[in-house]
C-alpha cells in the first residue's frame, strides 16, 4: 500500500513546482482509502462481514440499539472525506483518482467532478492540469457532453447546472445525459442535503446510483443529525476517514486572520469567501 501511495505522490508531483509531500493526516487518509478499495476489489463479501461484524460490537458497546442500519452492497459505493478547509482536500481528490484507476471496480462511461460553483470549476481545472491529470471544464456547449471518452478525464461541471429535464436554452444539463455508469467526484459534499437543495441531492445520486463516488467536505457536521435519519445513516456509513476542523486546528494548522483593507464594493461576500476558502487549500498543498 505504502508503495502505491508513493506512486500515485510521484505521478502528481511530475508537473508540479514545488513538489509536495503528504502531511500524515493526508497520508492516512490516502491509506484507508488504499486499503477499502482493495477490500472491494478483492474480497466484497468478507468486507460487509467485517464492517458488520464491527457495526454490531460498536452499536452494543455504546448501547446504541439499531440507529445505523447493517451494511448492504449498495452502501459500498461511496467514500466520503470530512476534511477541515486548509487541509488538502483537492490532492487527495487528484490522488483518488489515481487509486481507483489502479483497482479498477469498473470501467466507467464517464469520471465527473460536481462542484458547487464556477469559480471553484476553474480552480480545480487549473489543479488537475498541474497534477498532470486530463480534464475538460464544462462551458455550456452541449455538444460532445454524455459518454465522454475516459481519455479525455474529468468533466467538471456545477451541480447548479444540473436539471430533472432541459427546457428552452442556457447552458444546464439534464441528469439523463450522464446516467451510465460514473465514477464521480464531488466537491463540498454537504451541499445539496439541506432542504432547500434536496433537488441537487438527487440529481447527484442519479449521476452515482450505477458507479462510484467519492465525496469531499469541511463541513459534514451542518447535515447529520437526529432530524434526517436516512441522511445520517447514509454518511456514518460512508466517512472513510474524520479530519476535520477540531483535529486541524489542535494540530496546529489553523490559522487567525483579519481583514485590513478590502474596499466596499469590490469583493461582494461569496466571493470574499471563496477566495478565503480556495486560498487556505492551496497554502496546506
Amino acid at each position: 500500500y505504502d508503495g502505491n501511495i508513493q506512486d500515485y505522490v510521484r505521478k502528481i508531483n511530475s508537473r508540479r513546482e514545488p513538489k509536495f509531500i503528504l502531511k500524515y493526516f493526508q497520508y492516512l487518509a490516502l491509506l484507508f482509502a488504499e486499503i477499502y478499495l482493495d477490500e472491494l476489489k478483492n474480497r466484497k463479501i468478507g468486507l460487509l462481514f467485517d464492517l458488520n461484524t464491527f457495526l454490531d460490537s460498536y452499536l452494543r458497546e455504546n448501547d446504541l440499539d439499531d440507529r445505523i442500519g447493517e451494511f448492504i452492497e449498495a452502501d459500498l459505493t461511496k467514500l466520503a472525506f470530512w476534511m477541515a478547509t486548509g487541509s488538502g482536500k483537492t490532492l487527495l481528490l487528484h490522488i483518488n483518482y489515481h487509486q481507483f484507476l489502479r483497482y479498477n471496480l469498473f470501467s466507467p462511461d464517464n469520471i465527473i467532478l460536481i462542484t458547487p460553483n464556477e469559480w471553484l470549476s476553474r480552480q480545480h481545472f487549473e489543479e488537475l492540469q498541474k497534477s498532470g491529470i486530463p480534464c475538460r471544464l464544462y462551458g455550456g456547449n452541449l455538444n460532445n457532453v454524455g459518454g465522454l471518452p475516459v481519455e479525455q478525464g474529468m468533466f467538471i461541471l456545477e451541480m447548479t447546472k444540473l436539471v430533472e429535464e432541459k427546457k428552452g436554452g442556457g447552458v444546464t444539463l439534464p441528469v439523463q445525459v450522464f446516467e451510465e455508469q460514473n465514477r464521480l467526484f464531488v466537491d463540498e459534499g454537504h451541499k445539496g442535503r439541506k432542504s432547500e437543495e434536496q433537488k441537487w441531492a438527487k440529481l447527484r445520486n442519479r449521476l452515482a446510483e450505477k458507479g462510484f463516488v467519492f465525496e469531499y467536505s469541511a463541513t459534514f457536521a451542518q447535515i447529520l443529525n437526529e432530524s434526517n435519519r436516512a441522511t445520517l445513516e447514509e454518511y456514518a456509513k460512508a466517512i472513510v476517514f474524520d479530519y476535520s476542523y477540531r483535529y486541524f486546528y489542535l494540530d496546529g494548522y489553523g490559522k487567525d486572520f483579519s481583514v485590513l483593507n478590502v474596499k466596499p464594493g469590490n469583493l461582494n461576500q461569496q466571493r470574499f469567501q471563496e477566495t478565503g476558502a480556495g486560498s487556505a487549500a492551496l497554502q496546506s498543498m
